[in-house]
């Protein structure tokens, strides 16, 4: 629904929005609601790179060639989970938590995961017939209901988030740190050893394998929301630590001091996803241990930087930080309205939607995306073309949100 001015607006995992003027309310947290942006910005980035012109690394490492590795696009999702546990504390202590009791508060939690989940199923069928660049489309049928994806996914972590932070003050961050903990001690149990699949085909690897982890595989549903969904809650879990410090440091006036704390942290949980891959690889295709600290631990670090910029450094630091962040800020504050609109627009209008080319190609049309960089390509040349294409694209996603924000219109669910 979409909230006008004077409406807490607050965005799943994210900050809290505020009538102005209201006393001992929570306000958003600029900082967090620009990182946000900034990583739909770079979403939006890296699902188009796949082109001559732009490095391979900006994409998915996935299998490679057995060596599996952490690049750009491997960092996105789990930034974003990382985001929707450090929102929690201020979505549950002063926005759509505040004078809620526990058991209203863990239903809501539960609401929300359930319609991020239909969403994520939502878009799923959106792109189940074949579309104009090869995929091939999947069949809708009951199956599509049981369907994990980045929204399903990002449902789940704000459940069990939510759920984590509603434990007594007292446990609250122990029982989140023991939960990140528990789970990344239990995935390494589960999964083989994949120091030695370099050079493997992925299929034959597959095929051979007998050790727990793919039997989970083997349940399903279940299996995914096992091998999946319990990284993907740990990382949350990371996010919850960090945004409860935030909180706090908040209501003391130390916000640039715990910047600086989760820079550090960051750097620690960073190091130790580093080290731990020398005997599990980080892989987002397997949500390995040494992924979810290495994409948990940059996460805080980037968080870090930008609370001191803004919160410590001075005055022209902060005018440029403004300037910088001034729209992703703005996309940040409705992060799941781009997100679906893109998804949507993606699978019924970027890939559908029939252009006439340029003179020169073979046939006489492409579909919209495919048109739009072939006609920017032949005015700007391959690499500056195809890098216009993706600022097209996010620009107009950027309008769309900046439309929005003037009219105080924020999506929540």
């Amino acid at each position: 629904m979409a909230n006008k001015q004077g409406e807490s607006p607050g965005v799943e995992g994210a900050g809290v929005g505020v009538k102005s003027g209201d006393p001992g309310v929570a306000v958003r947290l600029a900082e967090l609601d620009a990182f946000r942006g900034a990583v739909i910005l770079l979403m939006f980035v890296v699902n188009l790179s796949y082109d001559a012109a732009i490095p391979a690394w900006f994409g998915h490492a996935g299998w490679n060639g057995g060596k599996h590795g952490l690049w750009l696009a491997d960092l996105v999702f789990p930034w974003f989970l990382f985001i929707v546990g450090v929102a929690i504390p201020f979505s549950m202590a002063g926005g759509r938590g505040r004078g809620v009791g526990t058991s209203a508060r863990a239903l809501g939690a539960l609401r929300r995961g359930a319609v991020l989940y239909g969403l994520g199923v939502l878009i799923w069928v959106c792109k189940s017939a074949p579309d104009q660049l090869g995929k091939p489309g999947v069949a809708v049928s009951w199956e599509t209901l049981k369907h994990w994806d980045i929204l399903p996914l990002l449902g789940l972590g704000s459940v069990v988030g939510v759920w984590l932070w509603l434990l007594p003050e007292r446990w609250r961050v122990w029982g989140a740190w023991w939960f990140a903990v528990a789970v990344q001690v239990g995935k390494w149990w589960v999964m083989p050893d994949m120091t030695g699949t370099a050079g493997q085909e992925r299929g034959v690897w597959m095929a051979g394998r007998t050790d727990v982890e793919h039997s989970l595989r083997g349940l399903g549903w279940w299996g995914t929301l096992l091998t999946q969904g319990m990284p993907a809650c740990a990382t949350v879990a990371l996010g919850l630590l960090a945004g409860e410090a935030l909180r706090v440091s908040r209501d003391r006036g130390r916000l640039w001091q715990t910047g600086m704390m989760l820079m550090g942290a960051g750097v620690l949980l960073t190091s130790a996803g580093l080290v731990l891959s020398v005997g599990m690889p980080m892989s987002k295709d397997f949500f390995t241990p040494s992924y979810v600290l290495a994409s948990a631990g940059t996460g805080s670090v980037l968080l870090g930087v930008m609370v001191v910029v803004r919160r410590g450094m001075g005055e022209v630091a902060k005018r440029g930080w403004g300037i910088l962040m001034r729209v992703p800020e703005v996309m940040g504050k409705n992060a799941i309205a781009l997100y679906v609109a893109a998804e949507v627009m993606w699978a019924v209008a970027w890939t559908r939607w029939r252009v006439v080319l340029p003179e020169g190609y073979s046939s006489g049309s492409a579909e919209l995306w495919s048109a739009m960089k072939a006609w920017l390509k032949v005015g700007l040349g391959g690499t500056a073309g195809a890098w216009a294409a993706i600022a097209v694209y996010a620009c107009a996603y950027a309008v769309m949100a900046v439309w929005l924000h003037r009219r105080k219109m924020y999506i929540k669910v």
